[in-house]
């Protein structure tokens, strides 16, 4: 795999994880993740596959109408590690309604590469 491919497969995670977390698909939140691996932000740190689980399927309904845009990806890799950093700003949207954005930041992410691809081993998510 070059190292382009990793940087694409990558981005593409980045993506999966922010679909599964606004559309509350807990199992495919959790394995955007190494089984071991941990969420922090502010108010929490999930670590595992049972607490993410718990988690992605409930990030929707906790927060109805979020979407997740993520951009300006910085990929490092070196080997089977790899180091991203990208900005996301957090909208929810109301049917009918103009998009508010209730969060801004950016994510700082340590991703391992397994034998079925890339995954966060940590992101932690750093509010502006």
């Amino acid at each position: 795999m070059s190292a382009t491919d990793d940087v694409v497969e990558i981005q593409q995670l980045l993506a999966r994880y922010n679909r599964a977390a606004d559309s509350g698909d807990g199992a495919g939140f959790a394995a955007t993740f190494t089984v071991d691996g941990e969420l922090v932000t502010p108010d929490r740190t999930s670590m595992g596959r049972d607490a993410l689980i718990e988690l992605g399927a409930t990030v929707h309904t906790a927060v109805p109408g979020i979407r997740h845009w993520v951009n300006n990806h910085v990929v490092v890799v070196d080997g089977n590690d790899a180091a991203a950093t990208a900005y996301v700003i957090v909208l929810i949207t109301t049917p009918g309604g103009a998009p508010s954005i209730v969060a801004s930041g950016r994510y700082q992410d340590r991703l391992t590469r397994e034998a079925d691809g890339w995954r966060f081993r940590r992101r932690e998510f750093i509010p502006d």
